[in-house]
């Protein structure tokens, strides 16, 4: 298992700094100096910004990690379809503004498609087992819904979530090895991943490889 240090985990040691210089550094001191360290300008959103170099971090490793053959078990954890809103679909370009839930879904599809062409060109797509799920479902009302379609809820939002409605029921995908054919599972099943299920257990005496 590869890990890698993305953009948020890079801010850290830069904050854990500051507060170490005995300033008792308030938000807005915090939000400052992380602007300063990555060259953030005044007037780009801060969040926005993280979440998108957060998002470009990740991507590259994992193309990077498909196309080593020496691992047989990858974890990737997108940051999206998070918040904020960071894409737009109709450009194809990272947004700044007027983006939304369906566009940053739109790029995890876009990421997704990355990952199945490099298992295609690397030649692992037919004995890959691609297991793709949400840790949560659309969480309408707890986050993304606003009552006014604006910047972050867009009419479309709106329109595919049936006024902010809240549908409990996060995505599940599964590719066998050797699959071919499409299935269709609409039963609800009351299964649960164990919390101990994607804990690495390393053999006594070695270490787990890293970058």
């Amino acid at each position: 298992m590869l890990s890698s240090n993305t953009i948020l985990e890079n801010i850290a040691a830069p904050i854990q700094q500051l507060l170490g210089m005995g300033l008792n550094a308030a938000p807005a001191d915090i939000n400052i100096y992380v602007r300063n360290h990555f060259g953030i300008q005044k007037g780009e959103g801060l969040s926005t910004r993280l979440h998108t170099e957060d998002y470009i971090d990740l991507d590259a490793h994992a193309i990077q990690l498909l196309r080593d053959r020496s691992y047989s078990f990858v974890f990737l954890h997108l940051p999206v379809p998070h918040p904020t809103g960071i894409y737009n679909r109709h450009t194809g370009r990272f947004a700044t503004a007027a983006s939304s839930h369906i566009n940053n879904l739109a790029l995890a599809d876009r990421c997704i498609a990355g990952i199945r062409q490099t298992l295609q060109e690397t030649g692992q797509r037919d004995s890959a087992a691609i297991v793709v799920m949400g840790d949560h479902s659309w969480r309408t009302k707890q986050i993304w819904y606003h009552p006014t379609p604006g910047d972050g809820w867009l009419e479309e939002d709106q329109l595919a979530s049936h006024g902010g409605q809240y549908d409990p029921r996060p995505v599940y995908i599964v590719k066998l090895t050797g699959q071919i054919a499409a299935a269709r599972v609409d039963a609800p099943s009351a299964q649960r991943i164990p919390a101990n299920f994607l804990t690495p257990s390393w053999p006594t005496g070695s270490t787990p490889r890293s970058n």
